[in-house]
């Protein structure tokens, strides 16, 4: 990383990051249009006519009315999530 990259362990509180990685079992945070607010983190891919989830955490009504405003913004007809539970 270049010294103008930003530190995500700066942006994003320990203890969310651990509860996330806990819950999930992803081994990794993808930084593709990750978004860091006091509601949470997001990361998304716009795909064709749809934006897809690709990780988030915190406040779930938060986000989803972000990502139906987002796609209505775009123009996208489709927002994809995926989740897993209890594997």
């Amino acid at each position: 990383m270049g010294g103008g990259d930003i530190k995500i362990k700066d942006k994003i509180p320990k203890n969310w990051l651990d509860k996330y990685f806990e819950k999930s079992g992803d081994d990794f945070l993808s930084l593709k249009n990750l978004i860091v607010t006091d509601k949470g983190f997001a990361s998304f891919d716009v795909k064709d006519d749809a934006i897809v989830i690709i990780q988030v955490f915190g406040d779930g009504k938060f986000w989803d009315n972000f990502f139906v405003n987002l796609a209505k913004n775009l123009g996208k007809s489709k927002i994809i999530f995926a989740t897993k539970r209890n594997p």
